[in-house]
């Protein structure tokens, strides 16, 4: 993974660095944004430039740090022409982000495996708005169903959003035993919740509203800038 810090720079500097180090990453390269102070303008500028070709993602919002991941999209991965790859794409990230943290933790890298926690954190509470915000309610809007799949998986949504504030606290306080413990439900959870996501819901969203997928994915990836 490419580091890129943007610290000091002025929005000018930040986004002409964002674009030098982005035209380097070959398909399917990331490059990890880190800067402190909120760049997210710079963000939102870059994507608007740079519209279908990266996917991005926080995983610290502030207060006096911020960091995210810019993947390079492949032309040819259809990425950003399907909800379920993209949504798929943001799953695979999460799942990756937990096993890193615990991994660390295990071998006794505890500090380093607690900030990939917190950055698994900030993602599945990202993951969750990017559904809740724009995904269902563009799809309850254009089908009418209400009391359908979106309903059911908000419902667990607030399941696994219970279990990542314990796990929060748990990893203000430093206790990996929790953390982990935590760690084996939600991972349960999280398997469960996707395949149904995955096998049933994304593609529904796909089939009901593929001509404004590219709208979808833009909002989505606009979330961490909304204020």
């Amino acid at each position: 993974m490419n580091d890129l810090n943007l610290s000091n720079l002025d929005s000018t500097q930040a986004l002409e660095k964002i674009n030098a180090g982005f035209e380097g990453l070959k398909g399917n390269d990331i490059l990890s944004v880190s800067c402190d102070n909120d760049f997210y303008e710079t963000i939102k500028s870059f994507q608007e430039q740079n519209t279908g070709k990266f996917f991005w993602a926080a995983l610290k919002n502030g207060p006096d740090y911020w960091r995210g991941e810019l993947l390079k999209v492949d032309a040819a991965s259809g990425l950003t022409r399907s909800i379920l790859s993209f949504m798929d794409l943001d799953h695979k990230r999460c799942d990756r982000l937990y096993a890193n943290g615990e991994t660390a933790i295990f071998d006794g890298k505890t500090e380093e495996g607690i900030e990939l926690i917190t950055y698994f954190i900030t993602g599945m509470l990202r993951h969750f708005d990017i559904e809740e915000k724009v995904l269902f309610p563009a799809f309850e809007s254009e089908t009418g169903m209400v009391q359908g799949p979106t309903m059911v998986m908000r419902m667990e949504h607030q399941q696994m959003i219970s279990l990542l504030q314990q796990m929060e606290t748990a990893v203000e306080s430093g206790d990996k035993e929790t953390i982990t413990g935590i760690g084996e439900t939600m991972v349960v959870l999280m398997q469960q919740h996707n395949i149904k996501e995955e096998g049933m819901l994304y593609p529904m969203i796909d089939q009901h509203l593929g001509p404004q997928t590219p709208e979808l994915i833009a909002r989505a990836m606009a979330i961490d800038y909304q204020k």
